[in-house]
């Protein structure tokens, strides 16, 4: 009851027509704010009279206290000069303070009075309703059920402005996992205004149901919000690329699969090779199978690639080919390029009985790349046949006898690269020979690196009434 008294002394306070001194006071402004607001009025004053009034102006003096509910009531001006049926208005911005209790009216005044006039005094009141943030506006959203993968969603945002009064600096967040929008937008007194979006949906966004949230902010605080829901739909889209390189005895095959749709597909690949291919092939990734054919088996995920390659190379078996041939090669010069002996019989004369007397040759060669020296020959003789002294160009060193044979030694102090060297000598038998008999071989003797060497001839097979035969 006593509310409601207040309430309407207040309103009778803000009617504004006022007949002392002939002065007629209204306002215009918003009947409804948010707390912590700021709510502006234009008072205009007329003198209805035939003298000059001047009028002095202040706020209601308990605005000011600690315990009220307002934070400032400032004046634009506070003195007026009117002449006779003369109009002026101001400007009067009151805000009130943002803890107060929502839902409820909250008034207050101005004071006129007049430096030539104790007796003029008059009061001019306001009442504001404190309305609560979430009636401030009314928010509404239409939007599509679902959306293809690269293509616009569009949807619309409904704001009403339940106040008689305009809101500024109005912020506006659009959000969801696909994409992000704010905005200040102004908001005129009573106002229903519309905002449209469009938001390019990513081509590889994931197919599932988003959700959209919209806040409205005012006065850092949050005055509504409104949330919606949409779906991506599923897409799938996979290219597919097929390669066949071909190299030196190298034959390469491989494809390369890219997902273009919005979500993982399981994707194979197949390739036909030979039983002979399967011997020399690598992969660049082990097949799910191989069998009649070689099968791969891979997910891609979206915006993404897979490449599976088969390479079939004939290089390692033309290599090891190359291997054998080159050492064979290096094996046959190794042994083509040394140093050889060979040993041959010349039959010098033989009678009825057998062979009495043989010429011996030794063939020695250099067949390696560089100058041998200090060379040693040695021959050994059978013991049923025993040499003159009829020897060729070189004398040996040595001769020994002993129960077995003979054992002869040559020196030979240098042979230069490609040089052969022929030692000759010759043996008479102690008994005429008939049938076979075999001569060992001869061996010759050097140093090189270091490591002595030994090299033998070949032995040799004499008959009798047939011909020289030579085991090598």
């Amino acid at each position: 009851m006593k509310r409601a008294v207040i309430f309407l002394v207040m309103l009778i306070l803000a009617i504004g027509l006022v007949s002392a001194a002939d002065l007629e006071i209204k306002h215009t402004g918003p009947s409804y704010v948010q707390a912590g607001a700021e709510a502006n009025f234009t008072v205009t004053v007329k003198n209805l009279g035939y003298r000059e009034e001047t009028l002095n102006i202040r706020q209601d003096p308990l605005s000011s206290l600690p315990s009220s509910r307002f934070d400032y009531i400032l004046l634009e001006t506070t003195k007026l000069v009117l002449g006779s049926n003369e109009e002026k208005s101001f400007n009067v911005r009151i805000k009130l303070k943002k803890t107060i209790p929502t839902d409820e009216n909250y008034g207050t005044h101005i004071l006129f009075t007049s430096p030539f006039d104790e007796n003029l005094r008059l009061q001019h009141g306001f009442i504001l309703r404190v309305v609560p943030p979430e009636d401030i506006l009314d928010l509404s959203v239409s939007i599509p059920d679902r959306v293809g993968p690269g293509k616009d969603l569009e949807f619309e945002i409904v704001m009403e402005n339940n106040l008689n009064t305009q809101l500024n600096d109005v912020r506006v967040i659009v959000s969801s996992e696909l994409f992000n929008d704010e905005k200040d937008i102004r908001l005129f007194a009573l106002q229903e205004r519309n905002e449209k979006y469009v938001f390019q949906i990513e081509t590889f966004a994931e197919p599932k149901d988003y959700e959209l949230n919209i806040r409205v902010i005012y006065n850092s605080e949050i005055i509504d919000r409104a949330t919606a829901k949409f779906s991506v739909l599923k897409n799938a889209d996979v290219k597919e690329i097929k390669h066949e390189t071909t190299g030196f005895l190298t034959k390469t095959y491989s494809v390369v699969k890219t997902n273009y749709g919005n979500s993982a597909v399981e994707e194979s690949y197949k390739l036909d090779l030979s039983r002979f291919q399967k011997w020399f092939v690598s992969y660049s990734e082990d097949p799910y199978e191989v069998n009649e054919e070689v099968v791969w088996r891979f997910v891609i995920d979206p915006d993404s690639s897979h490449k599976v390659s088969a390479t079939v190379s004939y290089r390692p078996l033309a290599l090891a080919l190359l291997v054998i041939i080159v050492f064979g090669f290096l094996a046959y010069f190794w042994m083509t390029k040394n140093l050889t002996i060979k040993k041959q019989i010349l039959k010098v004369s033989e009678n009825k009985d057998g062979i009495s007397e043989l010429k011996i040759l030794l063939h020695i060669k250099n067949k390696t790349a560089r100058t041998l020296r200090h060379l040693a020959v040695v021959e050994t003789l059978p013991k049923i046949i025993e040499p003159t002294n009829n020897f060729g160009t070189l004398s040996p060193e040595k001769v020994q006898k002993g129960d077995k044979g003979v054992r002869m030694m040559w020196v030979v102090p240098e042979l230069v690269r490609g040089e052969e060297r022929i030692i000759s000598y010759k043996v008479k038998s102690k008994i005429n020979i008939v049938g076979a008999f075999l001569l060992p071989t001869a061996k010759v003797r050097y140093k090189r690196a270091g490591k002595l060497v030994t090299v033998e001839s070949n032995q040799v097979r004499f008959v009798v009434g047939g011909s020289e035969k030579n085991n090598q």
